[in-house]
């Protein structure tokens, strides 16, 4: 929808999107990063798609290095390599990387933007610390523009900031507890300025006509907790499935059928109130769990359960394309021992992962831990699925990699709670 809207406003025309713009603004900057995808296209004389590939490879590469940045600093020299290693892993051969959605980019933001927030720990306010702090408030909000679940960072840092002061407080008194506050909400404050301000911004560059956007027929929160609880069985690539928490169409075929906010929040929040009495108390937690593990248990992010990528032929431009089609695609003779492998590399990682939270967890940043456990919660109560994982697939890759390595963290001072 996005990528179509983009290639129809840069051809002059008025696509008919405006209700569904208005259902899901949040889906307006992805337009405006399409329409710059649109604009260098021309530009370079390539076709769209390779736009898109170049600009997630350069993101692939930020991926690449602000995690290893991060490993680094909490398990040395040989988890930053495996870290990296991870990433490519997951990413590198990924079809996520050859489309135009905003998981890949925000990841890219937020990871780098926390290993600039948090690595290196500095003694001291300097220029040099304060010119980190802004670039990393900068690409925290680009994120949280492009995605909102990206906010979750933005409170997490808010968080970890009066944990190290009450920390700090009490260990030292009061006075010691200023400078990690003050240090996370400097943070915090400029890249919710920049989260919140380039909305506007990323509407005049899709060149939407803003007065055809009704902010009253935007789907309420209530929905999304509704969407949250539904179940059905789902055809994708690896057969046939139960989908717990996703899309689903009988929800959003009836929020667009009431006129005002009221209503649809009135009726999501009866229909999500309805599910939880179907299902008893014992029947929620069931379906809790079973919804978590599917959501957590996908190693490709459920690349091939959207759209109808799944059945759309494959273009052969070359014999490095067709390699990576017979890996990635459904249709490919390596495709099942390629994703079971990294399914069975994507478990390994998590019990590493919560292996590192078990041991390590007072020389462990609580900014990334506590972005991982909003992410978690917030895929537990709303809609879920599993490309949502991709924007904090890094920080887990990262925890993944410091709990297979013991080696003396590079940096000293990992044991203080929040920023230094």
């Amino acid at each position: 929808m996005a990528r179509d809207t983009a290639m129809a406003l840069a051809r002059g025309e008025q696509p008919n999107v405006y209700e569904y713009f208005s259902n899901y603004p949040n889906n307006i900057s992805l337009v405006a990063l399409d329409r710059i995808f649109v604009a260098l296209s021309g530009w370079l004389h390539v076709p769209f798609d390779v736009v898109v590939v170049g600009f997630n490879a350069i993101m692939l590469g930020v991926l690449s290095m602000s995690a290893s940045r991060l490993a680094r600093a909490a398990g040395g020299k040989g988890a930053g390599l495996l870290a990296q290693l991870f990433v490519l892993l997951f990413l590198a051969t990924s079809p996520w990387m050859a489309v135009s959605y905003t998981d890949v980019p925000v990841a890219a933001f937020l990871t780098a933007g926390l290993a600039l927030a948090l690595v290196p720990r500095t003694p001291a306010w300097t220029v040099r610390v304060w010119i980190r702090w802004i670039l990393a408030a900068v690409l925290i909000g680009l994120a949280a523009a492009l995605k909102p679940t990206a906010w979750i960072v933005v409170i997490a840092l808010v968080l970890a900031g009066v944990l190290a002061a009450l920390m700090r407080a009490s260990a030292s008194g009061p006075r010691a507890s200023v400078r990690p506050l003050a240090s996370a909400l400097a943070i915090a404050a400029m890249a919710g300025l920049v989260g919140a301000g380039l909305p506007q911004t990323a509407l005049r560059v899709s060149e939407l006509d803003a007065d055809r956007i009704v902010a009253e027929r935007a789907f309420p929160m209530a929905h999304w907790m509704r969407m949250g609880m539904t179940q059905k069985q789902l055809q994708t690539a690896h057969g046939t499935v139960t989908m717990y928490g996703g899309y689903d169409v009988v929800a959003v075929a009836q929020m667009r059928a009431l006129a005002t906010p009221q209503e649809r929040n009135e009726r999501s929040l009866a229909a999500a109130k309805e599910e939880l009495r179907e299902l008893g108390v014992l029947g929620t937690a069931r379906f809790l769990v079973a919804k978590t593990v599917w959501t957590w248990s996908d190693g490709s992010f459920g690349v091939w359960t959207e759209g109808r990528d799944a059945s759309a032929p494959l273009k052969h431009h070359s014999a490095p394309a067709r390699l990576i089609q017979e890996i990635s695609s459904p249709s490919g003779a390596a495709y099942r021992t390629h994703n079971e492998a990294v399914t069975g590399a994507w478990f390994v990682i998590l019990l590493s992962a919560a292996w590192a939270l078990w041991i390590r967890a007072r020389t462990l940043w609580p900014t990334v831990v506590l972005t991982l456990v909003g992410v978690g919660l917030f895929l537990v109560m709303f809609e879920a699925r599993a490309r949502y994982l991709v924007i904090i697939l890094p920080l887990v890759l990262v925890l993944g990699a410091v709990g297979l390595f013991t080696e003396k963290p590079k940096e000293a001072g990992l044991s203080e709670p929040a920023l230094d």
